[in-house]
């Protein structure tokens, strides 16, 4: 896998990101080259620019995830989260446990980030 993941310039992780009232978290590990904190900046700046409120009041951790492997091995990460998502793991975690309006504004926002 070494092989591949050599060839990535950036990692973007997006996870847990459709309950009702979900705040992004402010990951520290998102912010360990030059290349992730600008990224997870910029997609901040305009999610805040938008009025969405996940990307307000927004709790600060430090987090190991999927994005972990990326940055150990020198590959921007940063991984968009929220942590604190009370059905994760219950049999509550279904569909039906779903936001679209938690879902719509991390995909406007990354819309807004790719679309030059």
């Amino acid at each position: 896998m070494d092989h591949l993941v050599m060839k990535v310039d950036l990692a973007i992780i997006i996870d847990m990101i459709a309950g009702r009232g979900m705040r992004i978290n402010l990951d520290h590990n998102s912010l360990l080259s030059e290349v992730s904190t600008w990224t997870f900046n910029r997609i901040f700046e305009i999610g805040r620019k938008k009025g969405y409120p996940a990307f307000f009041n927004n709790r600060s951790i430090e987090l190991e995830s999927d994005h972990t492997p990326f940055y150990q091995r020198n590959i921007p990460a940063l991984i968009l989260m929220d942590i604190f998502y009370p059905e994760w793991h219950t049999h509550r975690d279904t569909l039906e446990s779903c936001c679209q309006e938690s879902l719509r504004y991390v995909g406007d926002v990354l819309l807004d980030f790719f679309t030059p």
